[in-house]
């Protein structure tokens, strides 16, 4: 009978370390004193977590340490002057960031070009860098270049405006930037620092003077690249078509 006591007033906190929900049935003051502890793996000594308050005082919202593993945890939520059992459902969250915080080149069409760049994983769970990487790039105002052109075009034959935007959008995107870790690949840790040595191999039908976006993108990274293509002397010639 106890047990099934102790089930009907266990409150689970469920989420990601930086923002776990639960819901307090009864509780209904939102000025009533709350808090909240668990116990971590290896330890007796129970933490005090962050507890924010939700417009429903019903609901309760946690914030834990970024690296704390993926897992269930005993805690106690305290109401007041009462304690109840609290279990804390952590999910995986990975959290990887890069310096730079956005990586800027400049390089002919078809060239190798190398670049240091160092990976913090600031999640709960390892992530591993592959060695090889894929990624698009499009044209800086292609989309907007592309639909000039649609509108000014003589339209010779039975070519039609939707037909030269189409072709000039494939224009704006010249294929994928193959990128290679050499230096840096396999599992990064939680809380680990990685440092990288990549390479991008810039496709070969990119135009000179003209500038390329894109996104190197693993597990929750989302990295910018941006890449000034040179002409044949060095300079960035660029163009006003």
């Amino acid at each position: 009978m106890r047990g099934r006591t102790e089930e009907a007033r266990l409150i689970r906190f469920r989420g990601v370390p930086a923002s776990l929900t639960g819901v307090v049935p009864d509780r209904t003051d939102p000025g009533q004193d709350v808090g909240v502890s668990y116990v971590s793996p290896g330890s007796e000594v129970p933490v005090k977590a962050l507890v924010s308050a939700d417009p429903d005082p019903r609901i309760l919202r946690v914030t834990l340490p970024d690296d704390l593993s993926p897992g269930s945890y005993d805690g106690t939520l305290t109401l007041g002057d009462e304690d109840r059992p609290a279990k804390l459902e952590v999910e995986a969250a990975p959290g990887l960031r890069v310096v730079p915080e956005q990586l800027r080149v400049q390089a002919h069409p078809g060239e190798m070009v190398g670049a240091d760049l160092t990976l913090l994983n600031t999640g709960n769970v390892a992530v591993r860098v592959r060695k090889t990487h894929a990624f698009g790039i499009f044209m800086a105002g292609g989309l907007e270049r592309a639909l000039h052109l649609g509108y000014i075009d003589p339209l010779e034959g039975d070519r039609k405006r939707v037909d030269v935007i189409a072709d000039n959008l494939a224009r704006a995107h010249p294929g994928l930037v193959k990128m290679k870790i050499q230096e840096g690949a396999g599992e990064v840790p939680a809380g680990g620092l990685r440092e990288l040595a990549v390479t991008l191999d810039i496709p070969a039908g990119v135009e000179p003077g003209r500038t390329y976006g894109g996104n190197w993108e693993l597990a929750n990274l989302v990295y910018p690249v941006t890449i000034t293509v040179l002409g044949d002397d060095g300079a960035d010639e660029r163009d006003v078509d």
